[in-house]
């Protein structure tokens, strides 16, 4: 397992590397493990075309390139689950509904707007929220120090997200949990044993993709992530690095964050780091 960084600002040509590098593996060995470049959804295509249209390569089936959303997609078709019923927006909210009016009696903070429209759309948006950040029912539950109000809304959250969860039972999937099954799925598909990965156009991960990155690194063979971050503020010694940041660059308070969980990530893997690639600024590419 190894990991690497590739620093540069925005023009550095971040993108544009990782493309060569991928096109150096497959003019090497055509054939061989995958080589994934893994983006941002509605950058797939344009980096699709830019690696097809490499002239001498006439194509490959070693390299691909993917989101999230289409990781999940190939890992789900290899080890399973890719066939449940997935909920669509209008299904969660007449199940949140359902929810709400049955248990409409045993809600504290919810019970005068548990009826009322619009309130389901709300529970949606935050039980999502909830996903996303890795927020289990038992973790509402464990809440302290906060006043009564909130501690029934907590409460009522968690009673209503419970419930949810049962609902959907084995054979329906919330699409907000595809990335949460991800992560548990990817170390039994052969797609990604001994991959190379390249992370390119993200500013930030949420927690949920971040688990993925982790266990990514745990399964394949090497993984880099591109970084906005000005090379400057990560060229320092360790214990100066924080220190540089706070003088003034809150422009990378986003990549700076993304920055220390992928540090925290790889510390926790025990994934060897190595060297940074670092792209000077004034080196710019379209």
């Amino acid at each position: 397992m190894g990991f690497r960084f590739v620093f540069g600002r925005a023009g550095s040509g971040k993108s544009t590397l990782c493309l060569e590098e991928i096109r150096a593996e497959l003019r090497i060995k055509p054939w061989g493990d995958t080589l994934i470049l893994l983006v941002p959804e509605q950058a797939t295509y344009q980096m699709e075309v830019a690696l097809a249209n490499t002239p001498d390569l006439g194509g490959s089936l070693r390299a691909q390139v993917l989101s999230f959303r289409r990781l999940g997609w190939r890992v789900f078709s290899e080890t399973g689950g890719g066939k449940k019923i997935l909920i669509g927006a209008t299904g969660k909210r007449m199940l949140l509904r359902r929810i709400l009016l049955k248990h409409r009696l045993q809600l504290k903070a919810f019970a005068r707007s548990a009826t009322r429209p619009g309130m389901a759309d709300l529970v949606a948006q935050t039980i999502g929220e909830f996903k996303t950040y890795r927020i289990t029912t038992n973790d509402l539950r464990q809440v302290k120090q906060t006043t009564g109000i909130l501690t029934d809304k907590l409460k009522d959250l968690a009673l209503i997200y419970e419930e949810f969860q049962t609902a959907l039972g084995r054979e329906i999937r919330d699409p907000d949990d595809e990335l949460a099954v991800l992560a548990e799925k990817i170390p039994f598909a052969t797609l990604l044993q001994g991959a190379r990965v390249w992370v390119d156009g993200f500013t930030g991960f949420t927690p949920q993709e971040l688990e993925v990155l982790k266990i990514i690194m745990l399964t394949a063979e090497e993984v880099v992530v591109t970084s906005p971050l000005d090379p400057v503020l990560v060229s320092q010694e360790p214990e100066r690095e924080e220190e540089t940041f706070k003088a003034g660059e809150e422009l990378f308070t986003g990549p700076w964050q993304t920055y220390q969980d992928l540090i925290q990530i790889v510390t926790e893997t025990g994934t060897y780091m190595h060297s940074p690639t670092i792209l000077e600024t004034s080196k710019r590419y379209k």
